[in-house]
């Protein structure tokens, strides 16, 4: 699958649809209504409705990999919602006001993903600094080139 950023949301293109992750969750043509499960062209989402998120978390389960996207937060993540995206692969979210350095890092600290993938709308500076992160515009993500150990971080210009 290749992951993206246009203008303002995530676009993952997998082998049998898109799934985009912004003001709507689509999956192909179907818009995601609300929380629950989907299983939508061999791609499975959850969408959770968490206290510390004005708008659900959203799981992702396809081609052997677990992705979780968070678009805000309120408060730090509770060890029930925790324990619920137990697992992750990899993180996906956006840095913004909403969702700041400092927020994402214990979101990180919290899930321990193999890799996170983000976009900052140019302020990199500050959930990256003194980390290692791959610049790119379009991240190819197998679950070939996760790491065993640590954490991979993309940054989506």
């Amino acid at each position: 699958m290749v992951i993206t950023w246009l203008t303002d949301h995530f676009v993952i293109k997998t082998k049998s649809t898109s799934i985009i992750l912004g003001e709507k969750i689509e999956v192909g043509e179907q818009t995601i209504p609300g929380p629950g499960e989907y299983d939508i062209a061999d791609i499975f989402i959850e969408s959770l409705p968490f206290s510390e998120t004005p708008r659900s978390a959203v799981m992702i389960r396809t081609e052997g990999v677990t992705l979780v996207w968070i678009s805000e937060l309120t408060g730090t993540l509770s060890e029930k919602s925790i324990e619920t995206l137990d697992g992750v692969d990899v993180l996906l979210f956006p840095l913004s006001p909403q969702m700041n350095g400092e927020t994402a890092q214990a979101v990180i600290k919290a899930l321990e993903p193999k890799a996170v993938v983000y976009h900052d709308g140019g302020s990199a500076a500050e959930l990256s600094k003194g980390i290692q992160v791959e610049e790119t515009k379009a991240f190819k993500l197998t679950s070939t080139v996760l790491p065993e150990e640590g954490i991979h971080f993309v940054h989506i210009s």
